[in-house]
């Protein structure tokens, strides 16, 4: 996962390796009407995960479910300076978010890291 240690790279993709060639999506969110507004390396360090915040653009409230690729093995809802609120279900490596009318949340994940894998 090297993208945990941050800070984040733009880079071509120009043959194959660890990410297909033609398209990898770090992130899912099942939900059209709810806006990933940012996405960055937590304060607290890569143990402390990635921030994500989400803008619900509908003005009716708004179910999501994120992924991350590998899965999230927690996560936790944060305030707009990453202050711990309350915990976030995951579910098989999915986190379930509900949004109130335009609604913005931020959210800490946690991301599975695989066997062998590193977070410094």
């Amino acid at each position: 996962w090297p993208w945990l240690i941050g800070p984040f790279v733009e880079a071509w993709l120009r043959t194959g390796g660890d990410y297909p060639e033609s398209s990898y999506s770090l992130l899912t969110n099942s939900n059209p009407s709810v806006l990933l507004w940012a996405l960055k390396p937590a304060e607290g360090g890569p143990k402390a995960g990635l921030i994500a915040r989400f803008w619900n653009l509908s003005t009716a409230a708004q179910d999501t479910s994120l992924s991350l690729a590998g899965g999230i093995s927690a996560a936790m809802r944060v305030t707009h300076i990453e202050t711990d609120l309350d915990p976030v279900p995951v579910r098989s490596g999915r986190l379930g978010v509900h949004m109130a009318p335009s609604q913005i949340q931020t959210v800490r994940m946690v991301p599975i890291i695989p066997a062998g894998g590193s977070r410094r």
